[in-house]
């Protein structure tokens, strides 16, 4: 377990620790492995959340522009 100096954060786990000895990886998270980083998402993710935030954007501003003040 990593040290941290008292009085400024609680202790946090270091990758490779764990958390008890009899602690198994069962269910759909056996296959993840904690050490190895996560796979990028797809261009065609990325591509919609663009396209959501640009959608969220203009409708905003035009529900802003059409507010009368």
């Amino acid at each position: 377990m990593s040290a941290a100096a008292p009085g400024q954060r609680a202790p946090r786990l270091d990758p490779d620790d764990s958390i008890a000895r009899h602690m198994t990886r069962v269910g759909r998270f056996r296959t993840i492995d904690p050490t190895k980083p996560g796979d990028l998402p797809h261009a065609s993710r990325v591509i919609g959340v663009v396209a959501w935030a640009a959608l969220l954007t203009e409708s905003l501003r035009r529900a802003r522009r059409a507010r009368p003040r």
